[in-house]
């Protein structure tokens, strides 16, 4: 496969593609990363990349990374997993790492929807009415 083909064929497979500095990251679930494919994506590497920054704009996309980074960092921050694993998993689109660069997911929200992926049990509110008077 032309390089094209392996973006177009990664997106129909429903792996996201992007660039990250001089690496080529793939987001997804990594059981359909079979080893054809990824032999594929290693010979193409250079290709992608070059597709991919023509696409994107490397530039504003490696500022809004970087700002999305830092904010599933602080969402993450005393929860037991990495953001490698937060952004290797399906939590997140393309379109929703877009709106968090952008500011437009607050961070009690980002806490409660990867929480949840981990299993977590969403916060409890002061006046949430749990407590029961008992006289």
């Amino acid at each position: 496969m032309k390089a094209a083909e392996l973006i177009d064929h990664c997106q129909d497979l429903g792996l996201s593609l992007r660039v990250d500095g001089q690496d080529l990251k793939v987001r997804g679930a990594i059981d359909l990363l079979t080893e054809d494919l990824r032999d594929d994506l290693k010979v193409h590497k250079p290709e992608i990349l070059k597709r991919l920054r023509c696409i994107t704009g490397s530039n504003e996309q490696l500022s809004d990374e970087k700002k999305c980074n830092e904010i599933l960092e602080a969402a993450i921050s005393d929860m037991p997993v990495t953001l490698e694993k937060v952004l290797a998993s399906p939590l997140f689109v393309e379109f929703d790492l877009d709106q968090i660069s952008k500011g437009n997911m607050i961070h009690e929200a980002l806490r409660m929807y990867i929480g949840s992926w981990l299993g977590y049990p969403p916060p409890r509110s002061s006046s949430s009415g749990d407590e029961r008077d008992r006289g």
